[in-house]
Formats: C-alpha cells, sequence, structure tokens
C-alpha cells in the first residue's frame, strides 16, 4: 500500500522532469538562431583581402586615367606646334613663288641664264627679287648688328636662309622694311641675348630661333606677328617702349 502512495509522486516527479526539458529545447532552438545571425553580421577575412584588392584596382585604374589625359593634353599639343609650322612653311614657299611669277612677268626680257645679282654690299651679301634685297649671308664682325633698310639703292625686304646661322652676334635690330624671316636665320647663334623685329614681319620661316639661348628676348610691336610667334614657340616676348 505504501507503494502505491509514492507512485502518484514519483509520476508527478517525471512529468515535471520531461517539462524542464522541452522548455530547455525551446530555449536552445530560441538562441540558435539568433547566434547564426551574430556570426553571419561579422564580416569574414576572405570578404576583408577581397575589399583590399579591389581597392588597388580602382587606384591603378584611376592612376591610368590621369596618365592618359597627360598624354592626349601633349600631343595636342605637340599637334598644334607642328601644324602652325606646318602653315608658316607653306606660306613662305607660295610667297617666294609668288615673287618668281611677278618677276618672270615683269621683266621678260632678262635672260633667264643671268639672274639678277646686285654687287655685295659692305657686311651683307644679298640678291635682287622683285626689285627689292633679299639679304642671303653676313660677312661683318660686329655683334651687335643694325640691319640696314636699304643696300645700294634696294629696300631690304627679307632675310635670307642661314643669314646670321652660328654666328657670335648678340643683337640684331631689323629695318621697318623686313617683311621675312628664312629658315635658320638665327640657327645656333648661342650669344644671341635680343632680336627686334618690325611690324612688318610677318613670315618667320622654320627653325628659324633654333639653338639660340633660353634667354632671348625678341622685341616687337603689342598684338603683332611677331608677338604670336613668341607664345607660340615658348620664346620670351619685350614689347617696344618697355625696355
Amino acid at each position: 500500500m505504501r507503494y502505491f502512495k509514492v507512485l502518484p509522486f514519483a509520476l508527478a516527479c517525471l512529468l515535471l522532469l520531461s517539462f524542464c526539458a522541452g522548455c530547455g529545447d525551446k530555449q536552445t532552438n530560441t538562441d540558435t538562431p539568433n547566434q547564426q545571425e551574430q556570426q553571419t553580421e561579422q564580416p569574414s577575412g576572405n570578404q576583408s583581402v577581397a575589399d583590399d584588392v579591389y581597392r588597388e584596382q580602382l587606384a591603378y585604374y584611376e592612376q591610368m586615367v590621369i596618365e592618359l589625359q597627360d598624354e592626349i593634353l601633349a600631343l595636342k599639343q605637340q599637334h598644334y606646334v607642328d601644324a602652325f609650322a606646318y602653315e608658316q612653311t607653306i606660306a613662305q614657299l607660295e610667297a617666294q613663288l609668288q615673287a618668281l611669277d611677278t618677276s618672270v612677268s615683269a621683266k621678260p626680257e632678262q635672260p633667264t641664264n643671268q639672274p639678277e645679282q646686285a654687287p655685295p654690299a659692305s657686311e651683307f651679301t644679298y640678291e635682287v627679287n622683285n626689285g627689292t634685297a633679299t639679304l642671303t649671308s653676313y660677312t661683318g664682325n660686329a655683334t651687335e648688328v643694325v640691319v640696314p633698310s636699304e643696300i645700294d639703292g634696294y629696300a631690304v625686304t627679307a632675310l635670307g636662309d642661314n643669314l646670321f646661322k652660328d654666328s657670335s652676334v648678340t643683337s640684331v635690330t631689323l629695318p621697318a622694311s623686313v617683311t621675312s624671316i628664312g629658315w635658320f636665320a638665327f640657327y645656333g647663334c648661342a650669344a644671341l641675348q635680343t632680336v627686334t623685329l618690325g611690324e612688318a614681319v610677318t613670315t618667320i620661316g622654320y627653325a628659324a630661333f633654333d639653338g639660340c639661348p633660353k634667354s632671348m628676348t625678341i622685341c616687337g610691336v603689342a598684338g603683332s606677328y611677331a608677338e604670336k610667334y613668341a607664345a607660340s614657340y615658348g620664346l620670351q616676348f619685350q614689347r617696344r617702349g618697355d625696355q
């Protein structure tokens, strides 16, 4: 009979233990998703490495873009300089061709095998084309040269190719009558400091001032062709009256 009295109490304890175990399982099941969510919120080591690689690639491509932009700008600037030199060369050749045509048509009686040649002056040799003188060489020793506006009765309108090439001149002043300067006219003048041009100058040949010092200055009238030429080729320019 004692066992029958204890049995209900034992059953009650078993039921209570079963209920507590179930509650524990539910608590365990409830905590597991939270723990998984916390784990998913933490970034993995692989993701951090991928981010670093992406940033390095982005910086590399940005640097490439900058370099390409600089290269395009340099090519555009070089194209502008080359185009300007080409236009000046064509203009000079066309002017020379026109002068030759005019000379032949104006004096048809002159033998073609005897070109008009004026006697040499004191420091310059020259040729006469269409009634004006083109200086062809400088034979003097002076370093400060003032080009004459007239020579043996002919107006000096042009400096020929290589006129002062590799000479020791330090300054050259051109008269108002000069309209063109030939190719390599001042090439290699290592001591040249100033060249004064008149407003009538409208043509300067290829490499006219190559090999001259960087300190060399072109003096001329404000807004003239000489000022535009100096700006195009990075030469120093000084307006007359500002000296």
